[in-house]
Parts: C-alpha cells; sequence; structure tokens
C-alpha cells in the first residue's frame, strides 16, 4: 500500500540500513532518532533543504521492512 509513498530510494534505504548494522557492530546501536537524522541528510542531499521531512512513524516502518536485517 505505502511502497509507491517511500521517501527513500531502495539504494538510500540500503545506506541506512548498512549504517545501522556497522554502528551496533561497532558498540553504538543507533537509537530512532539517530536512524531518522540519517535517513534526513540523505534527503536534504538529493532534494535540498527545503524537502518535506519524513513521516511521523517512518522510523517504525523502516525497521519493519527491514525487520529481517535489523
Amino acid at each position: 500500500f505505502n511502497a509507491g509513498k517511500r521517501r527513500l530510494t531502495p539504494e538510500e534505504e540500503r545506506v541506512v540500513v548498512d549504517f545501522c548494522l556497522e554502528s551496533a557492530d561497532r558498540g553504538f546501536p543507533l537509537t530512532h532518532t539517530n536512524v531518522y537524522s540519517a535517513a534526513d541528510q540523505i534527503l536534504t542531499a538529493r532534494l535540498g533543504e527545503d524537502h518535506d521531512p519524513l513521516g511521523h512513524n517512518w522510523v517504525d516502518g523502516f525497521i519493519n521492512r527491514h525487520r529481517d536485517e535489523l
């Protein structure tokens, strides 16, 4: 249902997944705020400062989409 509404490309989401895994492997698991910030930085790099913010539940959806990896 929401696949068409995804804000990050699959490749960009892969970057966030890898960042989460690498941080956890180094002993620094990310908070929801950290994950949101990483995704927002990617959006800002692609769309500029004036992009619409990610939704309030974006991190929960991200974790659900990648639950087999995270």
